[in-house]
């Protein structure tokens, strides 16, 4: 048990109000930090979402860089690299 400086122990009220408090603290606070990871999540895959949908398909794809077929992405030249002009 927690004592003064006199040697008595505090009254039963105060260490109640104590431990109370501090597990309401706790508890306040770890419900305000899963609602504010959430909500970043949240927005965070609205916007890959959204973006996606721009790019063709609203899914993960485009930032492991695959497109809805399943291959790699060849941006705007298609054909082999380094493919030469007859003659």
């Amino acid at each position: 048990m927690v004592t003064v400086r006199d040697g008595r122990s505090p009254p039963v009220w105060l260490v109640v109000w104590l431990v109370v408090w501090l597990v309401v603290w706790l508890v306040v606070w770890l419900v305000v930090w899963l609602v504010v990871w959430l909500v970043v999540w949240l927005v965070v895959w609205l916007v890959v979402w959204l973006v996606g949908v721009d790019r063709g398909g609203g899914s993960w794809g485009w930032i492991v860089g695959v497109d809805r077929g399943g291959g790699p992405r060849r941006g705007r030249r298609t054909g082999r690299a380094g493919a030469r002009r007859p003659g």
